[in-house]
């Protein structure tokens, strides 16, 4: 999610995922979130459309801005060890 949303993917990723199609500005869109998207079988669960919206959104703003991927992938693990602590 941190390279799509900072165009680190190939092209054809680039229709993926969408930002919330509303344009008020509500606390989930500040947050740099995508919308979820709407899952018609446990098998759907799966897939990534489903679950980097998900994982994402529960990451915090602070982490989701970081500079580099490197940044990023070392705050997200420090968060997650705090959670589990």
């Amino acid at each position: 999610m941190y390279k799509y949303q900072n165009c680190m993917l190939p092209k054809v990723f680039n229709e993926y995922f969408k930002r919330p199609s509303h344009h008020h500005g509500t606390r989930y869109a500040k947050q740099n979130n995508f919308e979820k998207v709407r899952i018609k079988s446990a098998k759907e669960k799966s897939l990534m459309k489903y679950i980097g919206p998900c994982k994402w959104s529960s990451i915090p703003l602070e982490i989701k801005q970081a500079p580099y991927l490197k940044t990023f992938t070392s705050s997200y693990r420090n968060h997650l060890i705090d959670a589990h602590d």
